[in-house]
């Protein structure tokens, strides 16, 4: 079996908002990217039932000022972070140096995943400020299961919503704090879309200041 080599590039397009992986399959011991291969591999001899895994495993320092903010001018000069793990040495380079470690025969995979702004705000008809977190797909169009806060004041039957972005009801709650809520929006576009074009109005109002 081939092993995987990984690139990490900051994703040029999505400001600090996603990290891109490549991998590239290949036979040298070579890797490059961000991980703590030691403890994973330690945690993964381990039996199923015995693997407990430490929060302080995945804690690392990252200043603000290291994040992207806001895509690069020039798409091929988004960062490129190399960590060859034979000669145990980190590179910093860009994107566009990535030819410079591809070999004939690699495999590239690319992870094109978007992240959903999966919180939202609202107000109860009283007023009352609403935060839902949506969770996963319930099943019929923009009906999902979520997490609502205040839940006490959001039983089944009870309404919130956004002007000019949406509304909801909640259909039923659950015994482990899931809400089913069934959402409309103008135009009858879906919760994920109108969740996306809130975050990117957010951004900007946030980046303006």
């Amino acid at each position: 079996m081939g092993r995987f080599t990984r690139v990490q590039s900051i994703n040029p397009n999505c400001g600090n908002k996603s990290l891109e992986w490549i991998q590239i399959r290949r036979s040298a011991p070579f890797f490059a990217g961000i991980a703590r291969t030691r403890d994973f591999a330690r945690a993964r001899s381990r039996s199923a039932a015995a693997v407990s895994l430490r929060t302080e495993l995945f804690d690392y320092a990252l200043p603000r000022r290291l994040i992207a903010q806001t895509p690069a001018a020039r798409r091929d000069q988004s960062r490129l972070l190399v960590v060859d793990r034979r000669a145990r040495t980190v590179a910093h380079h860009v994107f566009a140096d990535l030819p410079d470690f591809l070999r004939a025969g690699d495999i590239l995979f690319r992870n094109n995943a978007a992240v959903l702004p999966a919180r939202l705000f609202a107000q109860r008809p009283t007023g009352g400020q609403v935060e839902c977190f949506l969770v996963r797909p319930a099943g019929p169009v923009n009906e999902w299961w979520c997490l609502l806060r205040p839940a006490r004041k959001l039983p089944a039957g009870a309404t919130f919503a956004r002007d000019g972005a949406f509304s909801a009801v909640v259909r039923a709650r659950e015994g482990d704090g899931l809400a089913r809520v069934a959402f409309s929006t103008p135009g009858g576009e879906s919760i994920v879309t109108a969740a996306n074009r809130l975050d990117r109005k957010s951004t900007r109002l946030n980046s303006s200041h």
